[in-house]
């Protein structure tokens, strides 16, 4: 399963969170969300690729990572970027999980 770019925004469009640490805790929110609709769970991911609007934010987004991940230790990509879709959203993550067969 693949979940795409996931923001801080919420279905009215506003951001959530003030910093990347409350956007990355929301963003996983999201996408455990989104996984569960699918039948898949975190267990179930195998790669999140992240996009930092401040290279400065990493670790910051790592505390977030390594809490919600630490047992599962999926690969992770992290890049920069100069901005995303709203100039207060600081990060977006998206996901592959896939289920053994």
């Amino acid at each position: 399963m693949y979940v795409s770019g996931t923001t801080a925004m919420n279905e009215k469009g506003e951001t959530i969170g003030k910093n990347v640490y409350e956007q990355t805790i929301y963003c996983f929110e999201k996408i455990k969300k989104v996984l569960g609709y699918g039948g898949f769970s975190k267990k179930d991911v195998v790669l999140i690729k992240a996009y930092l609007v401040n290279m400065k934010d990493i670790g910051r987004f790592d505390k977030v990572f390594i809490n919600r991940f630490f047992d599962i230790k999926p690969g992770c990509t992290l890049v920069g970027i100069k901005e995303l879709v709203k100039p207060n959203l600081l990060v977006e993550v998206e996901c592959i999980a896939e289920k053994n067969l």
